[in-house]
């Protein structure tokens, strides 16, 4: 029998876990068919629910969801960045020792429960552990993965994400960065060592967007620089897309539906799928039932629509790329190869979407 090998991949939008069988990558479904897991958890008394599930609880239950917790797990966060994440949440957060502790709300009784980002992910990859389980048939107590972490993620941070994982079960053969792996899933420098070879890794995720350059010399990785932003990611184009339909809210019934947290959250939801049904399509139509006061919002966005509402943000997206070019040293027709990372899509074989992006004026040799 072949050896199975696991990939564990935590972000702070959504969660997936790949498998190598045969040679052959592939991204496991979790119990809904979905090859995305979102990375939200939400407490109670009795069960803590992860995933679809308590994603959609975060209109009725926001003070006891947690969202975006890996970046949390970052011990360098500043006090810019506690504060960014104090106000986006309904979570009530502690932050009074530079660390992050959740105050969760329960409904039940209204008790209050600390718990702190490390116990979070363990929830989180423990359903990932679960899917893991079912996906090979096996009553074993531990099974092994290589786990992805972020170029950025210092020692401490990184102690963090992997004990996460030992206390979810998972016995950790190695811990990666995730551009590597990257690179890994399209059999790059596996099949026959690549040399001379430079490769720009873009990840775009929900609330930011890494840029990395990795060099590949007789087979050896090596990461020459990497950017870190948290100005752009998928949340820009949500929120212009959300601002559009409050626009026309507002124009048709006269409503401004920004001070109700239920209203915001459908919105979201909505915007959300929305967006992924644009990707595909030509036209996507945004059905709110009681969106506001028994308002019921039906409206049609076209791709064209929302190709000129984001127009002006793809200049922000571009930019991280000439920053870690710039700070690198190296001129873009230096750049061999470019790869696109994102969630993997529903039916993807490997895990990142491989797709071509426009690259700053002269590079070339990308796909």
């Amino acid at each position: 029998m072949s050896k199975i090998v696991f990939g564990l991949y935590l972000g702070n939008s959504s969660a997936s876990i790949g498998i190598c069988r045969d040679g052959k990558v592939e991204i496991l479904a979790n119990e809904a068919g979905d090859r995305v897991t979102p990375a939200v958890v939400t407490f109670s008394d009795t069960e803590e629910v992860v995933g679809a599930a308590a994603k959609s609880r975060l209109i009725s239950h926001a003070k006891n969801t947690i969202i975006k917790n890996k970046r949390a797990l970052n011990t360098e966060l500043n006090e810019t960045d506690l504060e960014t994440i104090a106000r986006e949440t309904k979570v009530d957060i502690d932050t009074s020792n530079d660390s992050i502790q959740y105050q969760v709300s329960y409904q039940e009784g209204g008790k209050v429960k600390t718990i702190d980002p490390v116990q979070v992910t363990t929830v989180l990859l423990k359903t990932i552990y679960g899917i893991a389980k079912s996906a090979i048939h096996t009553e074993e107590d531990t099974i092994s993965c290589v786990l992805l972490t972020p170029v950025f993620f210092n020692h401490d941070s990184r102690k963090n994400l992997r004990k996460a994982a030992q206390d979810a079960g998972w016995n950790i053969l190695h811990v990666i960065n995730e551009p590597c792996a990257a690179l890994l899933g399209y059999n790059i420098n596996t099949t026959a060592p690549e040399h001379n070879v430079k490769v720009l890794v873009y990840r775009c995720g929900g609330i930011s967007c890494d840029v990395t350059i990795v060099d590949i010399q007789h087979g050896l990785l090596s990461i020459v620089d990497s950017v870190h932003s948290t100005e752009i990611g998928g949340e820009k184009i949500v929120k212009k897309l959300m601002g559009h339909l409050q626009e026309e809210i507002q124009r048709k019934y006269k409503l401004d539906i920004s001070d109700s947290h239920r209203s915001m959250a459908k919105l979201r939801a909505a915007a959300e799928t929305c967006m992924h049904v644009l990707s595909t399509l030509q036209s996507s139509n945004v059905f709110i039932e009681s969106l506001y006061d028994g308002l019921d919002f039906n409206y049609n966005v076209s791709r064209g629509r929302f190709d000129s509402l984001i127009g002006g943000l793809l200049g922000s997206f571009v930019q991280p790329i000439e920053d870690v070019l710039t700070r690198a040293g190296i001129k873009h027709d230096q750049i061999n190869k470019v790869l696109l990372v994102g969630g993997p899509a529903e039916d993807s074989q490997v895990p990142v979407t491989h797709q071509v992006i426009v690259p700053p004026s002269g590079m070339s040799g990308y796909y």
